[in-house]
């Protein structure tokens, strides 16, 4: 299988996830020393990224319903909505209620386009297709990951936060545009299923009786937990104590 064969949509779909992990790599690199330096204590950070973490939990299924039954599209659009808003809120304000409202409503987006684009992976793929297209978007994950922080460091060092963080407003608007572009809401693939009542909790019972997708959400669900505590809220706290650079962390 080559690239050649994907559909379009998918090589902007991952276009658009890469957009949107550069947002969010520039904010995971920046959020704790913005919030340290405009005078949070360790202990409120470390509880708004709890917090937030805590509504990621809760909202996955609840979300994942609500894409079956409004449409991947606009989920998808609303969480990059939300990103855009985060950042502009933070980007305003370093004020406790920016900080709580920003982290959260980025929570709530993250879940909302990352979940969304792996569930459009499926849509837009046969089974054939998927070993190729979700390594593609893996891939563009990690790159969009890896300079969002690069990014926001130099913009931080130089211009400060305030710029860093209306970068990722620009970041996420461009990653709406690509979006609306490419899905409007009638060819919504999910939206051309027919309705019907959710079968949450019949889904919910399936996984439960797959011990080897449990375990696998267990490792994933204690490696968000690991990768939040360290490199999300206390690694660049640590470097900046190191008198290192934004741009260096």
């Amino acid at each position: 299988m080559s690239l050649r064969k994907l559909d379009r949509k998918l090589i902007a779909l991952c276009a658009i996830i890469f957009l949107a992990d550069i947002v969010l790599g520039l904010l995971v690199s920046t959020f704790s020393v913005y919030a340290r330096v405009s005078g949070t204590t360790l202990a409120t950070i470390g509880l708004i990224n709890t917090v937030a973490g805590l509504i990621n939990l809760g909202a996955a299924i609840p979300f994942g319903t609500l894409s079956d039954r409004v449409g991947r599209f606009r989920l998808l659009s609303g969480g990059l909505l939300a990103f855009a808003m985060a950042m502009l809120v933070l980007g305003l304000s370093a004020s406790a209620p920016a900080l709580w409202f920003g982290k959260l409503l980025f929570g709530l987006g993250s879940v909302a386009v990352f979940q969304t684009g792996h569930a459009l992976v499926g849509d837009l793929t046969r089974p054939d297709q998927r070993h190729l297209a979700f390594g593609l978007l893996s891939t563009c994950m990690a790159l969009g990951y890896g300079l969002g922080p690069f990014l926001g460091g130099i913009l931080t060092d130089h211009l400060g936060h305030v710029f860093a963080y209306l970068l990722g407003v620009l970041v996420a608007l461009a990653a709406g545009y690509l979006a609306a572009r490419t899905f409007p809401a009638a060819t919504d693939p999910a939206s051309q299923r027919a309705r019907r009542p959710s079968a949450l909790f019949e889904g919910v019972r399936l996984i439960c009786g797959m011990p080897d997708l449990l375990l696998v959400t267990f490792a994933n669900m204690m490696m968000g937990l690991t990768f939040s505590a360290t490199l999300g809220t206390f690694l660049p706290l640590y470097c900046r104590e190191l008198a290192l650079s934004q741009t260096t962390i």
